[in-house]
């Protein structure tokens, strides 16, 4: 028997659920809401955590946030250009051939660990000696600590190529596992471990002082959990990779030949234009908002926070392996509905978070959060441009994904053009605030990404459309549907947001607020969702296909599975009682022949 080539019968013997090897939408609605349960456990302390500990106690320097942004910018373009982009090759080749020859997809992540690993010895040597001889001199010398602890996480670089992995075999369950305890679990121990240490060293040593060592923490926080999420994602992706008579520790025995080395350089290198041109115009920007705003690096602190609640309206699915499957092996239907239900479930989604962080977290962060509370009146400004920020995004991987990466390129120079043209209309001194004054800078900031998010959404849509796949948007399942599924919310939320001020008024102590506000997440994240299905489903937002994808990502939810069993009922219900049930469906009949076709081509192998 060829390892390469699983058994049919090895692969739906293992503990996984056999839905997880059936092509299909089903998987990615899965990957999102398969943990919701983890979210929803994890929502109340983090919010906790996030708005009263953290700000109160372990970080209450938003400057930390402002010095660190600013660092990772500095470096953007040479980070970007060392890694030619080979973390989406290696996405995307894996996706390519996972399920139809292991063995190869197996060769890509060894290259993608071997040059990550080469290239960020090269990084580390190269920033060292820049600071040494450059930085140290001049007016960013306070900054030297800073570049070269941020110098530290490009080795050994390859930390999320198991991540990778298991996003290309489209194992989203156990990729959202990792991410989830990443971020809820990894992530705050090692950050609030080392910003106290930061802290400690800074307040012993006054020539650093104590908001040095914050940041430096701060820094290396976000970084060391990263080995922790490698190792239990390497746990995973050697579960996966039995079946094939694969074992883990051939992904890092270099096999792999100049064919895969060639094919992700290729690629990457197509890339890499549109990198370079994003960071070296950031860098620019960078300076120009550093010479025309006041006290920026104070500013971009308070903006970070607000930026960092508002980037949660930016959901993203896992489609982009699904259309790397389809697309680079001839189903060009099935790409086309891909994308068309991509867009679909980004909005209804992402609208809902819309409302209810531009409601309820503002006020909430303004009574708990300290001096981060200074940035709750940003929130809402922010949510429009942080919405925007995912059409683009999702561009971005259908073009990386149906190989057309160079017309990526493309919409990244219109995006910076006009970012470039915004930010001296918005911020210089001879632009905006000429006329209304330096007191409006924030909200100029906020807005003045705006037209290029709408310019590289326009750009990258056409280039999709009119050279990869036509885009057929379902215009009123979308945003006619998906928006009206959330409006029903907006009463409640505003009456749940007045009676947390009038219990905090009449409370002694903080306890009782503190549950308020968990009770009002849960209220949120469970009650919500099933509002917002029947409303959706009410108003037209699924046809019986759409449905019958829904119903079928049940069984792969995992911890999930409970609640949204109740979702997949309330937006069953809502469709039932539909007074235009599927007058707006979405064509699938060619799509789902295509999955047919493919699920063949994994059975053969």
């Amino acid at each position: 028997m060829d390892v390469g080539k699983p058994k049919t019968e090895d692969i739906f013997e293992t503990e996984d659920i056999s839905g997880w090897h059936e092509i299909g939408i089903h998987r990615s609605i899965a990957s999102f809401w398969y943990q919701f349960v983890l979210l929803l456990l994890a929502a109340a302390p983090g919010l906790l955590m996030y708005g009263y500990i953290i700000p109160n106690f372990i970080l209450p320097y938003p400057d930390a946030l402002g010095y660190q942004s600013f660092t990772v910018t500095f470096f953007a373009v040479l980070f970007d250009l060392m890694d030619v982009a080979t973390k989406p090759a290696c996405e995307r080749f894996v996706a390519q051939y996972a399920e139809i020859n292991p063995k190869k997809a197996l060769k890509y992540v060894q290259f993608f660990m071997y040059f990550q690993m080469f290239t960020g010895l090269i990084q580390i040597t190269t920033i060292t000696i820049f600071c040494f001889t450059y930085i140290i001199h001049t007016s960013l010398n306070y900054a030297l600590w800073f570049f070269l602890f941020y110098s530290t996480t490009q080795f050994p670089g390859m930390l999320a190529a198991y991540t990778s992995t298991l996003k290309g075999y489209q194992r989203f369950d156990k990729s959202n596992i990792v991410e989830i305890i990443q971020g809820v679990l990894f992530e705050n121990v090692t950050q609030v471990f080392f910003i106290l240490i930061g802290r400690l060293w800074g307040a012993n040593n006054p020539a650093l002082g104590e908001l040095m060592g914050a940041t430096i923490g701060f820094i290396l926080g976000k970084y060391i959990d990263d080995f922790f999420a490698m190792g239990l994602a390497a746990y995973y992706v050697s579960k996966i990779l039995e079946p094939y008579g694969i074992r883990l520790r051939e992904t890092i025995i270099p096999t792999f030949t100049v064919d895969e080395a060639k094919e992700s350089l290729l690629y990457g290198v197509k890339l890499l234009g549109s990198t370079v041109i994003s960071r070296v115009t950031d860098f620019i920007t960078l300076t120009m908002m550093i010479s025309w705003v006041p006290n920026y690096i104070s500013i971009i602190g308070y903006l970070e926070v607000a930026r960092a609640v508002a980037s949660a309206v930016t959901v993203r699915y896992n489609f982009t392996a699904l259309l790397a499957q389809a697309y680079n092996n001839g189903k060009k239907k099935l790409a086309q509905y891909v994308i068309t239900r991509y867009v679909s479930h980004w909005w209804y989604f992402a609208f809902f978070l819309s409302l209810e962080i531009s409601i309820l977290v503002p006020t909430i962060l303004e009574y708990l959060g300290g001096e981060w509370g200074r940035a709750a009146w940003i929130i809402p400004i922010y949510i429009f441009p942080r919405l925007l920020v995912t059409p683009p995004c999702i561009g971005a991987d259908i073009l990386q994904a149906c190989d057309r990466p160079m017309y990526r390129t493309y919409g990244i120079i219109s995006e910076k053009i006009t970012k470039m043209i915004c930010v001296f209309l918005f911020l210089s001194p001879w632009g905006l605030p000429a006329i209304f004054g330096e007191g409006v800078i924030i909200i100029l900031y906020i807005l003045h990404d705006i037209p290029a998010y709408i310019v590289i959404t326009i750009v990258e849509f056409a280039l999709i459309h009119y050279k990869v796949v036509p885009v057929k948007i379902n215009w009123w399942q979308t945003f006619m549907a998906g928006t009206l599924g959330s409006v029903p919310l907006i009463p409640i939320n505003i009456l749940m947001i007045n009676s947390f001020i009038k219990v905090w008024e009449i409370s002694d102590t903080l306890v009782i607020p503190v549950i308020l506000i968990s009770f009002y997440v849960i209220i949120m994240l469970f009650s919500f969702p099933m509002l917002i299905f029947f409303f959706i489903g009410l108003f037209g937002g699924w046809d019986d296909a759409t449905m019958d994808e829904f119903k079928r990502a049940e069984d792969l939810c995992g911890p999930s599975k409970f609640f949204f069993a109740i979702f997949v009922k309330m937006a069953g219900l809502g469709h039932k009682y539909c007074p235009f049930r599927n007058k707006f469906a979405t064509s699938h009949k060619e799509a789902y022949e295509e999955i047919d076709e493919l699920m063949q081509i994994v059975v053969k192998k």
